[in-house]
């Protein structure tokens, strides 16, 4: 919508209200979430509840008194007009920017903020659930389209690779909600505007998210497919994003493994891929996948799961646990259910079961819909083995049935 453009290019997507401010709620809510804050969090700094901050940000009810508001600024960290607190000639008037230049240069300025959103969305998604913030993101991206038709040149080229790392961010936080729709149109947008771009790095990025979407919804055939496609992409992407797409193409034949050509391709790719992790090279990358040690024996214990080896699992799960940091709630997360999984397959259904009711609160917490999916995945392969009948098993469905 590019008559929001007034603030847009300096603070960000928010809708206007009727008096040509920014939406307010929005506002205050895009800043709550950038600092890592749950509604009960902003609540108390404001000595109010966590229903009153929701109400809040949900209807645009944020207080008219100047000092409340000038208090959720300082507290937040919000740009005071932004919250009305500067007079609206200083905003901006709508009618003044639609009749905007066709192709308006971006600063440089501008560009580096969207990538620093997209980073703090993404660590948000790593450390809780930024399920909350996919309204935020959706108008970014709505934003970013429109500034394509504005745009030319190399201009034009990196807002494309900004969008297409918003919509692969979109797909990563639908598939956790198993909202699948939403993630495909996410994922083959991405997709078709990495391959418009022809870079390498994001071509592989869009392949590896969209294939493992699949991975997750179970169609294990069109997730080796789309992961076969990213590998030869990969071959020219940095260590972390070429690593990572070696162990997700292994776990995604694993699946499909059942004669001894067919693991030995499996374990190719997974050692490849260590031996990446073992080089300790891993600078930073655009494609937030945060390979490490960790996360490598974290793919390689779900490759070794689906092949039926469990109590090698167990030693690889081991080692993420101690590779991944605490702040990484979401993957450690993702570790109890692999290690449910594993000790469902070695027999040890007491263990099994307590450390699936233990990720079972915490994937509740966290609301990752595809481990609960999962831990109820367990649950059926339990119920129909030969503890079918036992009261702890009945104690995991009841937990499951009272989400």
């Amino acid at each position: 919508m590019p008559e929001q453009r007034f603030w847009w290019d300096s603070y960000g997507p928010f809708d206007p209200d009727e008096d040509g401010y920014p939406n307010a709620g929005q506002v205050v809510r895009h800043y709550r979430l950038l600092k890592k804050w749950s509604p009960a969090q902003l609540g108390e700094a404001m000595g109010k509840t966590a229903r009153w901050v929701q109400a809040m940000e949900k209807d645009n009810q944020v207080p008219e008194a100047i000092s409340r508001r000038r208090a959720l600024a300082a507290i937040l960290g919000i740009p005071p007009l932004l919250l009305g607190l500067a007079p609206i000639e200083r905003v901006g008037r709508v009618l003044e920017t639609v009749t905007a230049p066709k192709h308006s240069k971006i600063e440089s300025t501008t560009l580096a903020q969207y990538h620093e959103t997209l980073r703090l969305y993404w660590e948000l998604d790593y450390s809780s659930t930024a399920q909350e913030s996919l309204e935020d993101i959706a108008r970014w991206i709505r934003h970013l389209r429109a500034l394509l038709s504005e745009t030319d040149g190399d201009q034009q080229r990196q807002i494309a690779e900004i969008l297409c790392r918003y919509h692969q961010l979109a797909t990563w936080i639908a598939r956790d909600q198993r909202d699948y729709s939403t993630a495909f149109a996410h994922a083959n947008r991405a997709l078709k505007l990495a391959q418009g771009t022809d870079n390498s790095e994001l071509i592989a990025a869009a392949y590896f998210r969209r294939g493992r979407t699949k991975l997750e919804q179970g169609d294990i055939t069109g997730s080796i497919a789309d992961l076969d496609a990213a590998l030869p992409h990969a071959q020219h992407a940095r260590p972390q994003l070429k690593g990572l797409v070696l162990l997700a193409a292994g776990h995604a034949h694993a699946h499909a493994a059942r004669g001894s050509a067919e693991v030995m391709q499996v374990m190719t790719l997974l050692d490849q891929a260590g031996r990446i992790v073992r080089r300790g090279t891993l600078e930073d990358d655009e494609s937030y996948v945060k390979l490490n040690a960790g996360r490598y024996h974290l793919d390689r214990a779900g490759a070794l799961i689906a092949m039926h080896r469990p109590e090698d699992a167990l030693g690889e799960l081991t080692m993420a646990d101690h590779g991944i940091g605490p702040d990484q709630t979401r993957r450690h997360a993702y570790i109890d259910v692999l290690r449910a999984q594993a000790y469902s397959q070695t027999g040890d259904m007491l263990v099994a079961i307590a450390t699936a009711e233990a990720t079972l609160k915490v994937s509740q917490a966290l609301k990752s819909a595809i481990n609960i999916a999962r831990i109820a995945d367990i649950h059926t392969t339990l119920q129909q083995g030969k503890f079918g009948n036992s009261p702890q098993v009945a104690r995991l469905g009841a937990a499951l049935a009272e989400r």
